[in-house]
């Protein structure tokens, strides 16, 4: 057995076995995951992100733990102990999702977090140049951001904010129409000593060269999150723009060239349904072309939110993977997220890290999500929380939903999973399973790469 991706050294040391009781019984963890692809062997602990890999008849006797306990004598005969001391096999009454939640509780006790907020999510605008088909945003009211606001902004930014660097994170409708006010507040903020980052989800539509110098420059973003539909003909018909002459796919293009010039990270979001799912293939052959020189752009494939609540969810989630693997053979590079070392989530967005992040709305209400949930407000900049009891309760951590309490990926998803959550789907399970086998999949094709090498 030899462990070939190390996982969160903090988790590993906190779960690990130090003794042996030899009158137990013995079993595979719930939060094992196995794969075998061309005579390789792999497990995943999706609570330590470890990854082990096995001989096959390593593998042959740890899948009978699968099927029944064993005694501790099977264990060492088959050299499988030290599985039982990172946790791959358990002891018969383990208690998998206990261990979980001392996990967190003690991972929560050692990070010594400074009093502040880090992250604001700022929406200049809730207006847009598109009218996307599939927009969740449909319905919402149009408001631009006022210079009182702004100023009033401002001010809470320097009143709230960590006494390290904050992170800017510019949504909307499209918070490219706000510019200025951006320009203005990070202006601002430039001034006061404010030391900041920005990040912003756009489609980059009327992005300029000097746009895109500005916001290298002024407003010191790092990464920007591109939606794409496709080739010209679906991306238009997707984005219905207003002005489709002035904004289109060409433009966009144009303008992520800008940006990639100046050494921002990019994220292209390429979406796909049913309906277009069959041309994505030809379109990440284009972007290949076309931005495959950068090393700053990243490509990643997303389920419009429409579908993944649909009975199809599943097969095009399949259709999505294969994909992923055609990017990884063209050499397509995928999201940057792939490279960071994995450690374990302590929260799974904003929603639930209330204490450190927020999200403000042009008029400066706040919200704990950037999809603005209806009657959600707690509050504004100008009069601080006027809804004590609602903050609380979206403040407290939501318990472990009864049918995740036994689910392999439960270390992914709870105890951030609240009802009425827009990232959450009945799928689920199955998406992970898909999404750990690519994952693992990837990993066998890199070792075979070492070895051919």
């Amino acid at each position: 057995m030899e462990i070939i991706k190390n996982g969160d050294k903090k988790v590993v040391g906190i779960i690990s076995k130090k003794s042996f009781p030899d009158d137990a019984l013995y079993r595979a963890s719930g939060f094992v995951y196995s794969y075998a692809e061309k005579g390789i062997y792999l497990l995943r602990n999706t609570l330590t992100g470890q990854v082990a890999k096995l001989t096959e008849n390593e593998c042959k006797a740890f899948e009978q733990l699968t099927k029944k306990s064993v005694s501790y004598t099977y264990v060492s005969e088959n050299e499988l102990t030290e599985l039982v001391k990172l946790r791959f096999i358990v002891e018969n009454d383990y208690s998998e999702a206990a261990q979980y939640k001392q996990v967190i509780e003690i991972l929560n006790m050692m990070s010594r977090k400074k009093p502040g907020l880090k992250a604001y999510t700022i929406l200049p605008t809730t207006g847009c140049n598109a009218r996307c088909i599939y927009c969740y945003e449909q319905g919402i009211k149009t408001v631009t951001m006022t210079r009182k606001t702004a100023d009033r902004l401002i001010e809470y930014i320097c009143e709230t904010r960590r006494d390290d660097e904050i992170k800017l994170s510019w949504f909307g409708g499209e918070p490219l129409l706000g510019h200025e006010t951006i320009t203005y507040i990070c202006q601002a903020l430039r001034d006061r000593g404010v030391p900041f980052r920005s990040e912003m989800v756009t489609n980059a539509s009327i992005m300029t060269r000097e746009m895109a110098s500005t916001a290298k420059t002024l407003w010191n973003l790092k990464k920007m999150q591109i939606s794409l539909d496709g080739m010209p003909e679906d991306y238009e018909k997707r984005k219905n723009y207003y002005l489709p002459d002035r904004h289109n796919h060409e433009t966009v293009i144009r303008a992520i060239h800008y940006l990639a010039d100046e050494c921002i990270e990019i994220e292209l979001r390429v979406n796909f349904d049913r309906e277009n799912i069959s041309r994505i293939k030809n379109y990440l052959d284009f972007l290949k072309a076309e931005f495959g020189k950068y090393e700053n752009i990243y490509v990643y494939l997303s389920l419009l939110l429409q579908e993944k609540y649909s009975d199809k969810c599943v097969e095009l989630y399949h259709e999505m993977f294969e994909l992923q693997k055609y990017m990884r053979r063209i050499g397509l590079r995928q999201s940057s997220k792939e490279k960071k070392k994995l450690h374990i989530k302590m929260n799974y967005c904003m929603a639930d890290s209330m204490d450190s992040s927020i999200v403000i709305d042009p008029q400066g209400n706040f919200y704990h999500c950037e999809h603005l949930p209806e009657n959600k407000s707690w509050g504004n900049i100008f009069d601080g929380c006027t809804d004590k009891e609602l903050y609380e309760k979206l403040k407290k951590p939501a318990l472990i939903d009864e049918k995740c309490e036994s689910c392999t990926f439960l270390p992914y998803c709870t105890p951030f999973y609240k009802h009425g959550c827009p990232g959450w789907f009945d799928h689920c399970a199955q998406y992970m399973g898909m999404k750990t086998e690519y994952s693992l999949s990837s990993i066998i094709s890199s070792l075979n790469k070492e070895t051919q090498e």
